[in-house]
């Protein structure tokens, strides 16, 4: 399932449960959430995942010691976002940094984490913390990854 996410685009990230809505975004989700395309809107289908479909792709999807973690590609030179606060795509802050660079996400699975699939979240929903959706740029199919 985490093998599938290797060349799909990250479109989002979305907060839903425990200390990241309670206490606040992991350290350096902000400066991380500035180097993604914006969604945006659109009259066709309702949602467009910027212009350039060759940012945001994972490159990697691995583990190291008690880690996963996923690279992605260099990322977008700048990006505007739009206002809320349980979302990458939806902030309301500038990138001021033009540079791009190496980014990556590191997760740690504690006592009982685990990664499930968007059917096997909806038979139980209870222990959903958060979610990464995925864009399939051939299909335009959007998944999404929940972390429980």
């Amino acid at each position: 399932q985490l093998q599938g996410g290797v060349g799909k685009r990250l479109c989002d990230i979305r907060f839903l449960s425990g200390r990241y809505v309670r206490h606040g975004k992991p350290d350096g989700f902000l400066e991380f959430a500035k180097t993604m395309t914006p969604r945006t809107m659109n009259g066709d289908n309702g949602v467009s995942i910027g212009t350039d479909n060759n940012v945001d792709i994972i490159q990697e999807w691995n583990a190291k010691g008690k880690f996963i973690y996923l690279r992605l590609d260099d990322g977008s030179k700048k990006g505007n976002h739009e206002s809320g606060h349980n979302s990458v795509t939806e902030l309301d802050e500038d990138n001021e940094d033009a540079n791009d660079f190496q980014r990556s996400i590191w997760v740690t699975l504690g006592m009982s984490g685990r990664f499930v699939s968007e059917e096997e979240h909806e038979r139980d929903s209870r222990h959903a913390r958060w979610y990464l959706e995925l864009l399939d740029t051939d299909s335009q199919k959007i998944r999404k990854i929940y972390y429980h």
